[in-house]
């Protein structure tokens, strides 16, 4: 579903990525790790459309999409979610669900109905009618991702979704990512609570200042010293 090749982000002397590459396979979750600064929420960047690379390619089911706008690769069918949640404050969550649908079709019954098919899948009937502004940060979560999802993607690349989040509200967000992914949506996470994101990756990249240091199972990585030294430091092994 997407491959990227060397890909490569500048910024001035600064190689925030450098020569990274890997692949999502149809129907996997794929997890995207590294300490604060590793370069991740770059590539997804680069992937959405948001930064242009300086070097190397993105491909979306076969077709180089490097460098294309946020709202074609939108159109093209990658939705992604935003670490820092950036709903449409003064709009309900139902609105904001129903900007997101109506991306991909200008018919407005046919917005509404998408809308509603999210909403039941995110199971967040409770707070349709509630102003985005109102909104704790983990219901804002739960939005972030309706929304996305709005809007019909294949992939969806979500960042840091658990952050914030109470420990059930993590256990929800977990079975959602999995029911989500059971719909038939490949999916990219990058996050930090390791115990969860193990528990639903089928597949981890590991980045350091910017480069892959370690790619494989969930059960592979954790088990890597140069992972473990990323992480835990030197001394980890001293």
């Amino acid at each position: 579903m997407i491959k990227v090749e060397k890909l490569t982000k500048q910024f001035g002397g600064l190689k925030a990525v450098s020569d990274v590459s890997f692949e999502v396979k149809e129907g996997q979750i794929l997890g995207l790790i590294g300490p604060n600064g590793a370069g991740k929420t770059t590539c997804f960047n680069m992937i959405a459309g948001a930064l242009p690379p300086s070097s190397g390619t993105v491909f979306f089911k076969g077709q180089e999409i490097t460098g294309l706008k946020p709202n074609k690769i939108c159109h093209l069918g990658i939705a992604r979610t935003f670490q820092i949640v950036k709903p449409l404050k003064k709009l309900t969550v139902k609105e904001n669900i129903l900007v997101g649908a109506l991306s991909k079709s200008k018919d407005i019954k046919e917005a509404r109905k998408k809308a509603e098919e999210v909403i039941q899948l995110t199971e967040i009937e409770d707070i349709t009618d509630l102003k985005a502004s109102d909104l704790s940060i983990g219901n804002l979560k739960r939005l972030e991702m309706a929304r996305a999802l709005a809007t019909s993607p294949e992939v969806l690349l979500l960042d840091e979704p658990l952050g914030g989040l109470t420990t059930k509200e993590v256990e929800n967000a977990v079975k959602m990512t999995r029911k989500i992914n059971q719909s038939g949506v490949t999916i990219i996470i990058i996050e930090h609570i390791m115990k969860a994101l193990m528990s639903m990756a089928d597949y981890i990249v590991v980045l350091q200042n910017g480069i892959k240091i370690s790619e494989g199972t969930p059960k592979e990585v954790s088990a890597d010293p140069e992972v473990i030294k990323a992480y835990l430091g030197e001394d980890a092994y001293a």
